[in-house]
């Protein structure tokens, strides 16, 4: 029985062994461990990326004591504090902020960290720059995180001791972030694009390059007198989580939703490659890029979505609630059921 025992204790002891070293091969490289980037690693990163590492601090440290205290740059964050193109304009800014360890409230009264924000992140301005991120990410087991206009509900944007890819400013260097084109041409043609096949598009399209948001395409759109399918919220990043995600909007009874429009990708693949993802090109990532999740298989540095002719269209805001005082659910559920009918 006792040898059984030890015979049980033993085997018990080297899964658990054997669970913890795979565990500890899985797991990324977080900081304070010995497998941390040296700060001579994190400068020639820097060199490498053209001058765009930048070192995250949380945004209202100013507003707490320490090294970063600066009662006027305090006054300015609280002014701004509730403005999403504020916090868009900042690597560590979120729209959804349940993760933020480092509020306004409690100022000489609690900690401030970057809890779950990134570490160090990269001003992607250019694919190569981010191309050279992942690369760095790659060889020293980092986690990465991928921000474009910050505004995720579940604060994937974010991510505890990463390295994050900021999209902010990524623009081509080429042309215009937004490049209309009234008739769409593939990059690769093959025959899954030609007329009568289902990814078959024979009529105008945009370019969306880097992070542009709604606000910078809608008016164009409508210069153009074309629609673009899109969200409400004009500080949202097309390019990012909104395609990525699926993309509802105004326009999706008419024309389905945000994914259904993308012709083609331009992606950085966590490799560092730079890719075409297509019906005709990797055609496996341009349908998971369709809707898959944002920042799961790549950083996508642009995407060509349809565009249609401009339709007149009407909106209607509706509340539906119940009177003060008046505790009465199924009345309610019964008015909400008639307005979907």
């Amino acid at each position: 029985m006792v040898a059984r025992k030890n015979l049980f204790t033993s085997l018990t002891a080297a899964v658990l062994v054997g669970l913890v070293q795979n565990a500890e091969a899985d797991c990324k490289c977080f900081p304070g461990d010995s497998c941390w980037p040296s700060d001579a690693a994190w400068a020639a990163l820097n060199t490498t990326t053209s001058g765009n590492l930048i070192r995250n601090v949380p945004i209202a440290a100013p507003c707490y004591p320490g090294a970063h205290q600066d009662d006027a740059a305090c006054t300015d964050i609280k002014a701004n504090w509730a403005n999403p193109l504020f916090h868009a304009k900042l690597p560590t800014g979120y729209d959804f902020p349940h993760t933020w360890a480092c509020d306004l409230h409690g100022r000489n009264s609690s900690s401030c960290s970057l809890g779950e924000s990134p570490v160090y992140s990269i001003n992607a301005t250019t694919p190569e720059v981010i191309s050279a991120g992942l690369k760095f990410a790659k060889e020293h087991n980092l986690r990465v995180t991928i921000k474009n206009t910050g505004h995720d509900f579940h604060g994937r944007s974010a991510g505890a001791g990463s390295l994050e890819i900021w999209n902010r400013y990524l623009r081509p260097s080429t042309q215009s972030p937004v490049v209309f084109h009234d008739v769409y041409a593939p990059t690769v043609s093959c025959a899954a694009v030609q007329k009568g096949s289902s990814s078959y598009w024979g009529g105008s399209s945009v370019q969306l390059g880097g992070a542009v948001t709604f606000d910078n395409v809608y008016p164009q759109a409508h210069q153009k007198g074309v629609v673009v399918v899109g969200g409400t919220c004009h500080s949202v990043g097309m390019t990012g989580g909104y395609l990525q995600g699926g993309g509802h909007g105004a326009a999706m009874h008419q024309y389905g939703l945000g994914a259904d429009q993308v012709l083609e990708y331009h992606v950085v693949l966590a490799n560092g490659s730079m890719v075409l993802a297509s019906p005709c090109s990797n055609p496996d990532l341009f349908q998971a890029l369709r809707g898959g999740g944002p920042g799961t298989y790549g950083v996508v540095t642009s995407a060509t979505v349809r565009t249609y002719p401009d339709t007149p269209m009407v909106g209607v805001v509706l509340f539906i609630s119940p009177q003060p005082g008046v505790d009465d659910l199924e009345t309610f559920l019964d008015a909400v059921t008639v307005w979907y009918q």
